[in-house]
């Protein structure tokens, strides 16, 4: 769109365009300058962004803990492996699939990621040059992500398939 834009323009491109995934005011109102409002269902119909799935799990019992690690084991363990399989289908495509855990708090969060990169450090710890494979995203009562995780949640998605990104390797 904006290669066309130039093209058409006599004198180039000469204007200012601004692109957010989020462009609307926390009450939900779009900004006052926005002119497109492109939806993420619309996007993920387009295939312009990955597909989520929701995982549904029957027959598992959560564990008696006050710990998340050990009280959702086993549902973490069956989403790191349907995760694999998705992994290794998407390898010919040379596209890498996201495993997204969601928790209750920043602690429980914390404690799944630490647990994930000690059980499987082949897949979610660091890499020999230091880079993490896993990125815990804490958010606000708001649901926003928190300010200190916004830049790294960014830089993640933004290199998510390259071959250099160490999140989710290939």
């Amino acid at each position: 769109m904006i290669r066309r834009i130039d093209e058409d323009s006599p004198e180039g491109l000469v204007t200012q365009l601004d692109f957010s995934a989020t462009p609307r005011y926390q009450k939900g109102d779009l900004f006052t300058w926005t002119v497109y409002d492109y939806p993420l269902k619309q996007e993920i119909i387009d295939g312009v962004v990955k597909r989520p799935m929701k995982g549904i799990m029957a027959g598992l019992d959560e564990t008696l803990s006050d710990v998340a690690s050990v009280k959702y084991q086993g549902y973490i363990t069956a989403g790191v492996e349907r995760w694999r399989e998705y992994r290794e289908q998407l390898k010919p495509l040379g596209k890498k699939p996201v495993l997204s855990i969601m928790l209750n708090s920043t602690a429980e969060a914390d404690d799944v990621g630490d647990y994930l990169r000690v059980k499987y450090p082949a897949e979610f710890g660091a890499t020999d040059s230091g880079d993490a494979q896993l990125l815990v995203i804490h958010t606000d009562r708001s649901g926003e992500v928190s300010k200190k995780d916004l830049n790294a949640a960014r830089d993640v998605a933004r290199r998510l398939d390259e071959g250099d990104s160490p999140v989710t390797p290939s």
